[in-house]
C-alpha cells in the first residue's frame, strides 16, 4: 500500500517542529543594547565619560540619569545611567559647596 502525500506532509511538520531553533540560547549575552537610551548609555565607556563631562554640567547629568533609569531595560543601561546621575549628583554638590566657601570669603 502506497503513502497519501498528505501523510508525508504531516510527518514533515513533525520534524521541524523538533528542530531546535536557529538561534542559540547565548545569542542574547552577546548582542548589544538595541538603540535609545539603552544604546546610548549601554556602553560603559560612553557612560564614564558623559559622567565626567556631567560634573561640569550637572543638570544635565541629573536629567539623563533619570531619563535613563526610568526607561533603561538592560542591565548594562541601568548601570550607566546611574553612572550618569551619581557624577550629576556630586556635580551639584560640589557647585554648592563651592559657592558657600566664596560667600564665606567675602
Amino acid at each position: 500500500m502506497a503513502r497519501d502525500r498528505d501523510d508525508d506532509r504531516d510527518d514533515d511538520k513533525d520534524d521541524r517542529d523538533e528542530r531546535p531553533s536557529r538561534r542559540r540560547q547565548d545569542d542574547d549575552d552577546d548582542t548589544p543594547a538595541k538603540g535609545g537610551m539603552d544604546g546610548f548609555l549601554g556602553n560603559i565607556a560612553v557612560a564614564i565619560i558623559f559622567g565626567i563631562l556631567s560634573l561640569c554640567c550637572p543638570l544635565l547629568g541629573l536629567i539623563l540619569g533619570g531619563i535613563g533609569l526610568g526607561t533603561c531595560k538592560t542591565p548594562d543601561g541601568k548601570r550607566g545611567s546611574m553612572i550618569v546621575l551619581i557624577c550629576g549628583v556630586v556635580g551639584i554638590v560640589v557647585n554648592i559647596v563651592s559657592v558657600v566657601v566664596q560667600m564665606g570669603n567675602r
